[in-house]
């Protein structure tokens, strides 16, 4: 089934980087949102029954490959913000023991 995000591959095309990038954001957040249930009620098992995950298995792995990535990235963006903010802290830690004089003479 091809599936396009306007109805049409030329519709598709049609959108401005900026359209294509907030599009690609929002499905990301669904198929996030669904799959975080998908975890919760550990569902993914299920998808068996009917034989959708037979009919189905390419896509299913591709989606579950896109979910593991999905979470090492988000753990990787929630760590290096982290570290921004152990980092910022830090500076004005720093910052705080400077007197006004030091300040002035380091252009601050």
């Amino acid at each position: 089934m091809a599936c396009y995000y306007t109805g049409s591959e030329l519709g598709d095309l049609k959108l401005s980087m900026e359209q294509s990038r907030e599009a690609t954001t929002h499905l990301a957040r669904m198929l996030c949102y669904l799959c975080q249930f998908m975890d919760y009620e550990e569902a993914w098992h299920h998808l068996d029954a009917g034989g959708f995950a037979t009919d189905n298995e390419d896509k299913l792995a591709e989606l579950q490959a896109w979910w593991s990535d999905h979470k090492q990235r988000d753990t990787d963006r929630v760590e290096l913000e982290k570290d921004k903010q152990r980092e910022e802290a830090l500076r004005e830690q720093a910052l705080d023991k400077l007197t006004l004089a030091e300040r002035k003479a380091l252009g601050l």
